[in-house]
């Protein structure tokens, strides 16, 4: 019942008051990482559970799954009601898309740093809620300045990943025995694709202008400019030697070229 109630509330809301792609994107991400937020905290504090004595002998009880499944719920409604409030300002889908990229670079930072500092259990936790939340707020912060568009904020993201995963390719092929080092080097790598990505986007367009249809392919070329989207699967029919009508085939498209 959960998802159809959503959806009806979500569409009513929509008719109600007209949102453009980043005001809209303000509060879906609000709701999820509300959600985040409520599992982390809850798993950090430990709600729910707690240290137990019988008799002299004293145990660690884990979370209540009750307790953790509230603060969840709770952090999620919080979530949109924050990204409701917040999606009356003026919402860019560059500052929308920069602040749900951040917010999640920040989750890796704060993990990454908390092993690095030798963090584990609920220590860990915190560093990994803490870092996620500093980099939504200066991701916010920075994008108000630096005004990207959003096909900017996701090919330097983009360029972030791949240094990471490049960086996981080294800890395969020198297989480093200290697991400060086999979280240290893809942080280093994707710290410096972010970095690799910054610069080479520079020249990249600002905020695109609003109404810009979103690219239905995974990267798209128009107007010189490069776009990273979404493919949106789809269905045609394609000729088949075999029958005089054709077979029907599910497309992905990658790439769309406009000259």
């Amino acid at each position: 019942l959960g998802g159809p109630a959503g959806f009806m509330v979500g569409r009513a809301a929509a008719r109600g008051r007209p949102l453009s792609l980043g005001q809209a994107r303000a509060i879906t991400w609000g709701g999820t990482w509300g959600t985040w937020q409520g599992l982390g905290w809850a798993m950090a504090l430990d709600l729910g559970g707690g240290e137990e004595c019988f008799d002299d002998v004293c145990f660690e009880e884990d979370e209540s799954a009750r307790a953790v499944f509230g603060s969840m719920i709770a952090g999620g409604l919080t979530g949109i009601l924050v990204g409701n409030v917040l999606s009356k300002r003026d919402i860019t889908d560059g500052l929308a898309t920069s602040v749900n990229l951040g917010s999640l670079w920040g989750t890796w930072f704060g993990l990454a740093g908390g092993i690095l500092a030798d963090l584990e259990g609920d220590g860990l936790w915190v560093s990994t809620l803490i870092g996620g939340n500093v980099g939504l707020l200066a991701s916010a912060y920075a994008a108000r300045h630096w005004r990207p568009s959003r096909s900017r904020a996701r090919l330097v993201s983009i360029a972030g990943l791949i240094g990471g995963v490049g960086g996981a390719g080294i800890d395969l092929l020198i297989q480093p025995d200290d697991d400060k080092a086999l979280v240290g080097i893809p942080l280093a790598t994707s710290l410096a694709g972010l970095f690799i990505g910054m610069a080479q986007t520079r020249d990249h367009a600002r905020e695109e202008p609003e109404g810009t249809p979103p690219s239905h392919a995974l990267v798209d070329l128009t107007g010189g400019q490069w776009r990273l989207g979404t493919p949106l699967p789809g269905v045609m029919q394609i000729p088949w030697r075999e029958g005089p009508h054709g077979r029907f085939a599910v497309t992905v498209p990658l790439l769309t070229l406009s000259f």
